[in-house]
């Protein structure tokens, strides 16, 4: 095999390498409050996350246990909660900025009124 081969194919499995360890230096819990404000503000109710992960090969987030709360003068119980939550994001930010910028937002739903 050629020299420029094998720097080729070592540079693409350190990329490789790199890319895949991401999830074991970036905590995703870091973000939680970013994204409950942001959420917060969008639906105009407090909103709560559990214990965050993220997933590199599907560009996402993955949260445990939302609640959305109700308006206090209905109901003193979450207006909606769902076990988990798939938030999308894109990587590029957060990996050279550390910045979250979400694209969607998907769930698997428990309760709902």
């Amino acid at each position: 095999m050629k020299r420029w081969m094998k720097i080729l194919l070592a540079f693409v499995g350190l990329v490789i390498l790199g890319f895949v360890s991401i999830p074991f230096f970036v905590n995703a819990n870091t973000f939680r409050p970013t994204i409950e404000t942001q959420l917060t503000s969008a639906l105009g109710r407090s909103v709560k996350l559990g214990d965050l992960s993220l997933s590199i090969f599907s560009a996402s987030l993955t949260a445990k246990d939302l609640s959305v709360a109700d308006d206090p003068s209905f109901s003193a119980a979450p207006f909606l909660t769902a076990k988990e939550v798939r938030i999308g994001i894109f990587l590029r930010s957060l990996i050279f900025s550390r910045k979250l910028n979400l694209k969607s937002f998907r769930s698997h739903l428990r309760k709902s009124r």
